[in-house]
């Protein structure tokens, strides 16, 4: 009988046990969910954008379509294929861009945004497999559009550097620019609550390995990245920037995260990059 109970016991604890890492693993997801995706949809911006002459871009991906906005450039067949931050939605950004007078920044270059599932009026929901879907079927649908393949360009800030070493690793593009660029998810989670270390990483849902990514790009590549980020540490975006074959890294004093992107040295920057490739 004492045995019985024992054994009883212990199969009780185990069970407790078990029970008390699958609701620590739940919570690690929801927070890695709460901390990396923010998908919301502004359809004041949408409205902006079809009454100033942007064009509705609606992409099958799998189940569910992805929708963006593209910026025409004139006659021109060159396109910059943008994927934002985890709090930036593409018809929002093309208006503040628009307001901004920001076009010609971009050379003379199509500027083409598609929302991540989950974020605009996409459909679907945001992970690091969908996002990746999505780029595909972007590039896909740039690469053979005429009006639009003749030269490509991928540029990624923040949560989007990881699409666009992705996109660039994986498709034929004349040049990469990335703004507040991470190495790994895990660089930036540890930013904030450094705890995802050796067997800790296995915890991480969405891992976004770009250095991995970043040894088969080809492209020259452009690399915004500041010490003063909160975000993204700077000894992240350095790490990666070592990982590309063919890459400049532009260190940017006394900006934080937001402020790295449309800083005027670093549009500068981006504008001459362009041209050259």
């Amino acid at each position: 009988m004492k045995k019985t109970n024992k054994r009883v016991k212990a199969a009780i604890l185990v069970l407790t046990l078990l029970g008390l890492l699958a609701i620590l693993f739940s919570a690690v997801c929801i927070i890695q969910n709460k901390m990396l995706f923010h998908p919301f949809r502004n359809m004041q911006a949408e409205e902006y954008m079809m009454q100033n002459g942007f064009e509705k871009t609606e992409i099958q991906n799998g189940k569910y379509t992805c929708v963006g906005w593209l910026h025409r450039c004139d006659e021109s067949r060159k396109t910059l294929v943008y994927f934002g931050g985890n709090s930036q939605i593409s018809a929002l950004n093309m208006q503040n861009w628009d307001i901004n007078e920001c076009w010609k920044y971009f050379a003379d270059y199509n500027v083409l945004s598609v929302d991540y599932p989950g974020y605009g009026e996409s459909g679907g929901s945001p992970s690091e497999k969908s996002i990746f879907e999505t780029v595909n079927s972007v590039m896909r649908y740039v690469g053979a559009d005429e009006t639009l393949n003749e030269k490509i360009v991928v540029m990624g800030f923040s949560l989007g550097t990881g699409a666009a070493v992705y996109a660039s690793a994986n498709y034929e593009v004349s040049g990469l620019i990335l703004a507040a660029p991470y190495d790994e998810m895990a660089s930036a989670y540890n930013n904030f609550v450094d705890i995802f270390h050796g067997a800790a990483k296995k915890l991480i849902i969405y891992p976004f390995k770009s250095y991995k990514y970043a040894k088969d790009v080809k492209a020259q590549t452009l690399i915004f990245a500041s010490k003063d980020d909160e975000v993204i540490p700077y000894e992240s975006s350095e790490r990666l920037s070592k990982n590309f074959s063919d890459a400049e890294l532009f260190t940017a004093s006394g900006l934080r995260h937001n402020e790295i992107l449309w800083n005027e040295e670093v549009v500068k920057k981006i504008n001459l990059f362009l041209k050259k490739c």
